[in-house]
């Protein structure tokens, strides 16, 4: 990918999780300084949680914005760590960046499934330089 120009559309193909094969086009662009400070700025907090701390979030609550389930984790990454498991519930309360935009900190609220749903804020923060891009 290396040789395709910035502004070029490429067909890209693969299989899923569930084995199923798929095709995408994507539309290249020239990769930014800090990809997860643009992904921070453009996407939803729950997609954003992915390449920061290594956990997909899926909403919970339609009243509640800022409650989700934690849907995969990235073996490895701050979530895994921190000992969170699949279908934590987990509660946004505080996200901001910190030292001139290259870290980022979320204040989160969880009970644990595998300590038996034991409460407990935490505080976990990750560098906007990811291995999780390229």
């Amino acid at each position: 990918m290396l040789e395709i120009m910035p502004g070029t559309i490429i067909k890209l193909g693969g299989v899923n999780q569930e084995g199923e094969a798929f095709t995408k086009y994507l539309y290249t662009e020239e990769r930014p300084e800090m990809p997860i400070y643009e992904a921070y700025k453009r996407e939803p907090v729950e997609d954003f949680f992915l390449p920061s701390f290594g956990m997909k979030l899926k909403r919970t609550s339609v009243y509640n914005k800022n409650q989700y389930e934690i849907a995969s984790i990235i073996k490895g990454s701050a979530a895994d760590e921190n000992g969170f498991s699949l279908q934590d519930p987990v509660e946004i309360k505080k996200i901001k960046l910190l030292e001139k935009n290259t870290i980022v900190y979320a204040e989160l609220f969880t009970r644990k499934r595998n300590k038996a749903y034991f409460e407990v804020n935490l505080a976990i923060g990750a560098s906007l330089d990811s291995p999780y891009f390229f």
